[in-house]
């Protein structure tokens, strides 16, 4: 039941951008897809039911991206969802390769892990679209969406997002406290994500969401 709720209130989100649930999209997310140890192309696979060409992030580099790049031309796909990281990665090797056209794409989404500045810099600078950001956890404890206007809002129907202040000389930098409704068995009341928001406050009551601090994954660079 909370895995359907989830996935309702994450599907709200996409459609208010005008995301709908026919629509394909080039999937860039942590899943080993492909054997490692392949050497040529595809470096994707396409999942039929999900409607998605899911993409390798372990085959992504400076030799391969002229694969992805004319995968995602003939493919016609209008949005691109994934981890930042890894769009990133792409956008910046795109652009090193000096290709260019992505007039098809309208859409870019990202989760499960921090939308760093220098990471969206380049993904709007290449693909010439506005990022939309979301922030959701398995647990179901709090779900935070990027709406129309550009501002962060805590979806209060999904779950019950509290925001606590680290410490009370800068109230703005606060921890993510979340209470979920619709896992039974497994209720998590008040529930520290271990992220934090920064919050502008206005009153006790009304505040602003103005960024999120959340997971952020560690790389290592090899010479290939």
């Amino acid at each position: 039941e909370m895995e359907q709720k989830q996935w309702a209130v994450w599907w709200r989100f996409r459609k208010w951008h005008g995301i709908h649930s026919g629509m394909w999209c080039g999937w860039f997310g942590g899943r080993l897809i492909a054997s490692i140890n392949q050497k040529k192309p595809p470096f994707w696979r396409i999942n039929i039911p999900m409607k998605q060409v899911m993409f390798s992030a372990h085959h992504l580099n400076i030799e391969s991206v002229k694969f992805y790049y004319d995968r995602l031309k003939e493919s016609k796909i209008k949005w691109l969802h994934g981890y930042p990281s890894q769009i990133a990665e792409f956008a910046h090797l795109c652009k090193e390769k000096n290709f260019n056209d992505f007039s098809n794409i309208a859409y870019i989404t990202t989760g499960s892990e921090n939308l760093l500045e220098h990471q969206k810099e380049i993904i709007e600078e290449v693909f010439q679209v506005n990022v939309i950001e979301h922030y959701g956890l398995a647990e179901g404890v709090s779900n935070i969406s990027q709406h129309n206007d550009g501002f962060f809002k805590a979806d209060q129907d999904f779950a019950y997002t509290e925001f606590i202040p680290v410490n009370d000389s800068d109230p703005s930098i606060c921890k993510i406290i979340g209470t979920n409704y619709h896992n039974s068995s497994f209720p998590l009341i008040r529930y520290d994500t271990g992220d934090l928001a920064k919050i502008e406050w206005y009153d006790d009551s009304k505040y602003a969401i103005q960024s999120i601090d959340g997971r952020n994954e560690d790389y290592i660079k090899l010479i290939d």
